[in-house]
């Protein structure tokens, strides 16, 4: 099989999903057999032509931006396009795919935080196939159920590495409202805390402010200060539906590190007691004090986690995603 990948335009966490898929799909059909379409790139380069001419036409240089996926996909002979997140690449890409019968299919990263979006953006073609991150989103709207993954070349245990910060807690991510107003509940008297990723919220003088490193981080950078810590926080994104996992719940684990997380459904199915939840910042205050007097404890739950995770790589997600880009030439083959 022969594929264009079409890379995300954000280089967020969404990267380093997208990073590991391609990584896994080189490995199974062999680099030849994947064309790579920097939709970051060209985005980046059409908001710089058309700034002084249209100014700041998000749907234009989005249109522009996009279209050149088709010819792509010709030169390549490609059987197949992937595109990676979907939101940044226009519809009229999938207009023209679909009309010149290159069967194509998308890998949703927000659901079921952007479904709405992510619904209305499919449902432009008739024939797209679609896999997304979160069961709930997968059954409500009959898509593929694509779960989260790591990749055992930056995921993997090892011991702590003087070059990066040590702390007696540590999160990345997203500085989402209720995740920040959660954590300024939380007794942070005398612990050593990093708060690293873009988190708005964190201006001068604010007390957070001394735990806090802004900017993206590297997915291997991160690795390492997982290793580095005692406990990293998973904080899953506010939700009242989503029932899987996120990305950082696998790769802390996968880094044989000790992590106190939010509940979510398939969480607890796939480390039962080796992760340990909390509901309220007081429960979370108390899981600190205890796990970070308990050395043994975090030792003895990391590895176990570890254990569990073993089988959650991106090689293994591939034949669902191969599996899913197959069924994309049969359906367009049905309703085109």
């Amino acid at each position: 099989m022969r594929i264009v990948f079409v890379w995300p335009v954000v280089r967020m966490s969404i990267w380093d999903v997208a990073k590991g898929h391609r990584k896994a799909l080189g490995k199974a059909l062999g680099e030849d057999n994947i064309k790579d379409f920097h939709l970051d790139k060209r985005t980046a380069l059409f908001v710089k032509m058309l700034a002084e001419v249209f100014g700041r036409d998000e749907a234009l240089v989005g249109k522009m931006a996009t279209e050149a996926v088709l010819p792509e996909a010709l030169y390549h002979n490609a059987d197949a396009v992937l595109i990676f997140s979907g939101l940044n690449f226009h519809p009229a890409g999938l207009w023209l795919l679909e009309k010149c019968q290159v069967p194509t299919s998308v890998i949703f990263t927000e659901s079921p935080y952007e479904d709405d979006q992510q619904y209305e953006w499919a449902s432009t073609s008739n024939s797209l196939q679609v896999m997304t991150n979160d069961r709930f989103s997968a059954e409500k709207f009959g898509w593929d159920y694509l779960p989260h993954a790591y990749d055992p070349d930056v995921h993997y245990p090892g011991p702590p590495n003087d070059v990066f910060p040590q702390h007696d807690v540590v999160i990345v991510g997203s500085g989402w409202p209720e995740r920040q107003q959660f954590l300024e509940k939380v007794d942070w008297t005398g612990i050593n805390l990093g708060i690293y990723g873009m988190w708005p919220g964190i201006k001068d003088g604010h007390p957070f402010e001394k735990f806090y490193t802004q900017g993206n981080i590297r997915n291997e950078d991160t690795a390492q200060l997982y290793r580095n810590s005692k406990i990293c926080l998973n904080f899953h994104r506010g939700s009242t539906t989503g029932r899987s996992m996120g990305p950082r719940a696998v790769e802390i684990a996968a880094c044989g590190a000790f992590q106190l997380s939010d509940p979510r459904e398939e969480l607890l199915q796939v480390f039962e007691q080796s992760v340990p939840t909390f509901e309220t910042p007081d429960d979370l205050s108390a899981a600190i004090r205890h796990f970070l007097a308990d050395p043994l404890a975090r030792t003895t739950l990391a590895k176990e986690a570890h254990s569990r995770v073993g089988a959650h790589t991106f090689d293994s997600r591939t034949p669902l995603v191969l599996d899913n880009l197959r069924r994309a030439t049969r359906s367009l083959k049905e309703k085109v």
